[in-house]
């Protein structure tokens, strides 16, 4: 039953993520940062492995013809018994969907980007959304069935600094 619950919350984010995804460029004016295309260069190795405490591989897109959605995991499969980061870039209107309808439970984080939330889905992991000027991503750390959770505390906390190197690669 859980593992079908967490099964269906993860097809939920990816679908909604996939529905979200920057498809065309936004025009860039002088306050605001170029979107990016590349998901995948905006975290390290070496952060995400210090983030999911196991040794993480190198980024991967989910799909090769999209770009905007990045998934690291100690695995080369990237089973879901495995820890994972996934990082995906916005389209603009998919940051604030998720906080505009109410149909989810979202809290603030503060000192990220210019507006930052989290997407709370029960005991499951959260999704950390930021949006910095033009630019929007989410970020969230999927523990794995194999390891110990990582507390709610920690997977926010993880969520943000790995956020705030996104951020810096922008």
């Amino acid at each position: 039953m859980l593992s079908s619950h967490r099964f269906s919350a993860s097809l939920v984010v990816a679908l909604f993520i996939a529905a979200t995804h920057w498809i065309s460029p936004v025009a860039r004016d002088a306050a605001t940062t170029t979107p990016p295309s590349d998901a995948c260069a905006l975290l390290t190795v070496a952060q995400v492995s210090t983030a999911l405490e196991v040794t993480s591989q190198a980024g991967k897109h989910i799909a090769p013809s999209i770009t905007t959605s990045c998934i690291w995991s100690d695995d080369t499969a990237t089973s879901i018994d495995h820890r994972r980061v996934t990082l995906s870039i916005l389209r603009p209107q998919g940051f604030d969907f998720p906080r505009k309808t109410g149909a989810m439970k979202t809290t603030p984080a503060q000192g990220i980007g210019d507006d930052a939330y989290y997407l709370l889905f029960g005991s499951d992991s959260p999704q950390l959304m930021v949006r910095h000027g033009s630019v929007s991503f989410s970020v969230r750390i999927l523990n794995g069935f194999k390891f110990k959770p990582f507390t709610l505390d920690q997977e926010k906390s993880k969520e943000a600094t790995l956020a705030l190197a996104a951020l810096k690669a922008l």
